[in-house]
């Protein structure tokens, strides 16, 4: 029983890590220029590192989609990356913060609304979904139906819908 369980939870979150970064790297590839202006207002890379960065942050997004959809030997490094990521981007945010700098994230998508705290715990909820990946690595993988699947599939994509516009629940039902 447990051991379905955590087969289960392992596909969920290799789903979660994989609309996670398919969301985030679209939305840097449809709007690079908007993607490369962002790290320029982060001010924390010189001016000729920003497009390679860029480039680099990117590709190594859709690198762990791919990870994650291949599965097998790739989880892990796809996992290890997608925290690697996932952290630098949390430091980056909170270092924006830090230095009062008013300037909006780009993360998944273009948008003048500035970084808030939101953010980082958005980002704190992502690598906490994807530590349990790591941890849960050891479960044996059990064949799925495609219902089971696509049930899975909508929960991990409604999980990571809810985190990333959790900001705007937030004031949604925040009384005025």
């Amino acid at each position: 029983m447990l051991a379905d369980f955590s087969s289960y939870l392992l596909t969920f979150t290799r789903l979660a890590a994989a609309f996670i970064f398919a969301l985030s790297a679209a939305n840097k590839w449809r709007d690079f220029p908007a993607f490369t202006q962002a790290i320029v207002n982060f001010q924390i890379l010189p001016g000729r590192g920003v497009k390679p960065a860029a480039v680099l942050l990117a590709t190594a997004e859709l690198a762990v989609v791919a990870m994650m959809l291949l599965g097998g030997p790739f989880l892990l490094p796809g996992f290890l990356l997608a925290l690697a990521l996932l952290s630098l981007f949390t430091v980056a945010l909170m270092s924006v913060l830090t230095r009062g700098l008013h300037t909006s994230c780009n993360c998944f998508s273009a948008t003048a609304r500035p970084i808030t705290a939101f953010q980082v715990w958005r980002n704190g909820s992502f690598i906490g979904c994807i530590a349990a990946g790591c941890l849960l690595l050891p479960a044996a993988p059990m064949g799925m139906n495609l219902l089971e699947l696509c049930l899975l599939s909508i929960v991990a994509a409604t999980f990571v819908l809810l985190v990333n516009n959790l900001e705007e629940i937030v004031t949604l039902v925040r009384p005025v």
